[in-house]
């Protein structure tokens, strides 16, 4: 992928094991008409790294290791090319098979828009994830396509992302090797700070947190939980917070 003037370079070992090499590289190619790409980070991402995705701020980076017990790891790379620029970035978070609670052999390609992780998983069919806080990525929604047994690389390889006519996530096509083509409202799965669905974030929706801060189960949006874990937390005031002020 290339944003920003960067482009992101995944290499995929062929080894199967976790102890395999794979790696992903950072070029500046911001001068691409008048000079060659410059390398800015090469760092190991763990085996059979296959897809990479960054953030549009350019400070989190999301890679999907394509094998058996596969991982996705969360990067912040906000500090790359400073002059404090560590040698490997701080891993984040990881999400695997075990942490997520699925059963599935591979993730696969990551989509991310806003502080929402959309993630093609094969056998586990599509899998949400809010990321407002990249070291705890919190599971908002899922829909499986392949009801088969966990078996290599069947059921949804890939996902694109539709957004409605505000810009909000919407919709995500998803492609299954066996079905084909099934496309799917993820609205409900997306993370929004207008608790009480005016079409606007603001102090209205703040008091609703308020009120209902620390309910820990059972929480609905009109309560405040903001980021779909039936929860009412920081993490709600951190989605209200990022989208404060915002219409539509």
């Amino acid at each position: 992928i290339t944003l920003n003037g960067r482009m992101y370079v995944a290499s995929k070992d062929n080894g199967s094991t976790a102890f395999s090499s794979g790696t992903t590289t950072i070029y500046d190619v911001s001068n691409i008409g008048t000079a060659a790409p410059t390398l800015m980070k090469q760092f190991a991402t763990g085996a059979r790294t296959h897809t990479g995705q960054v953030s549009l701020d350019g400070n989190l980076l999301v890679v999907a290791q394509e094998r058996s017990n596969g991982e996705v790891r969360l990067y912040d790379i906000s500090m790359i090319d400073e002059p404090n620029d560590l040698d490997t970035p701080t891993l984040l978070s990881v999400l695997n098979r075990t942490n997520v609670g699925i059963d599935s052999y591979s993730p696969h390609h990551p989509h991310l828009h806003g502080d929402m992780l959309i993630l093609s998983w094969y056998n586990a069919g599509v899998q949400i994830f809010n990321i407002a806080d990249p070291t705890n990525p919190i599971r908002t929604g899922s829909f499986d396509t392949y009801t088969g047994p966990t078996n290599d690389y069947d059921g949804n390889w890939g996902n694109f992302v539709q957004l409605n006519s505000e810009g909000i996530l919407q919709n995500v096509f998803l492609s299954d090797r066996t079905k084909g083509l099934i496309v799917v409202d993820v609205s409900d799965a997306a993370s929004t700070g207008d608790f009480n669905q005016d079409n606007i974030v603001d102090g209205t929706d703040f008091l609703a947190w308020q009120r209902n801060a620390g309910v820990t189960n059972d929480a609905t949006l009109a309560m405040g939980d903001g980021n779909r874990d039936k929860k009412v937390g920081s993490p709600d005031l951190d989605v209200w917070k990022f989208q404060f002020g915002e219409s539509g």
